[in-house]
């Protein structure tokens, strides 16, 4: 930027002074950060297991509203659902995951 700067010519011979950049940046979604210990996340490792599925941890960018919660300290785990082209209209779920993620849900209930 600082060179962009330096060379930078007025073609009209009218401006005054140099370029200038303003950035401003806002958090729109707390940060959270779960760890494998954290009761939320043991319950759901233990609905997991209940349910005969196998558990795999992710990191992810983005918010949701767990970034909420979690912001007001209510800890709160994101449980992906297994959908593909989230988001779009072309959105779906195979009925196999569909049914995994009802046993799983099913199991958080009723422990």
């Amino acid at each position: 930027f600082r060179q962009v700067v330096d060379n930078w010519q007025d073609p009209g011979g009218e401006a005054r002074g140099t370029p200038e950049l303003i950035f401003e940046s806002r958090l729109d979604f707390p940060v959270m950060k779960l760890r494998p210990d954290d009761p939320v996340v043991r319950r759901v490792a233990a609905a997991a297991r209940r349910a005969g599925l196998d558990l795999k941890y992710e990191s992810a960018g983005g918010g949701s509203d767990a970034n909420i919660f979690n912001g007001y300290g209510r800890p709160t785990a994101i449980i992906a659902t297994g959908m593909t082209n989230v988001h779009s209209t072309d959105e779906q779920i195979s009925l196999r995951d569909l049914s995994g993620l009802t046993r799983l849900l099913v199991a958080l209930m009723t422990l």
